[in-house]
């Protein structure tokens, strides 16, 4: 499967693709609006619009990125952002939301 988003049009599409004959045919499309236009102001990691581009998917799975090596929580998790604690929580399996603060150290 592939993605292939255009922010400008708001539009993504999922492309299935045939390993055995290279064939690709587009099976959904979405109403899909990326990030912000610009890039944002946060100090500690600033926003960035979503490019253009095609992305695969590959697998999923727990993902450490290597661009940010504090990284801690698997990819996907819901976050809330709480800039009155100065802290973002996630969701944990049961349900309940951490500390990313706390848990983390961070």
């Amino acid at each position: 499967m592939e993605l292939h988003f255009y922010p400008g049009i708001h539009l993504l599409v999922v492309i299935e693709v045939d390993p055995i004959k290279l064939k690709k045919h587009s099976i959904s499309r979405y109403e899909a609006w990326g990030g912000p236009s610009t890039i944002g102001s946060d100090t500690r990691m600033p926003e960035e619009p979503t490019w253009s581009g095609k992305y695969v998917i590959d697998k999923a799975h727990a993902y450490r990125t290597p661009t940010w090596q504090m990284s801690r929580i698997k990819w996907g998790t819901p976050l809330r952002d709480m800039p009155k604690k100065n802290d973002v929580w996630y969701q944990l399996k049961s349900g309940s939301w951490g500390s990313i603060a706390k848990d983390h150290k961070i």
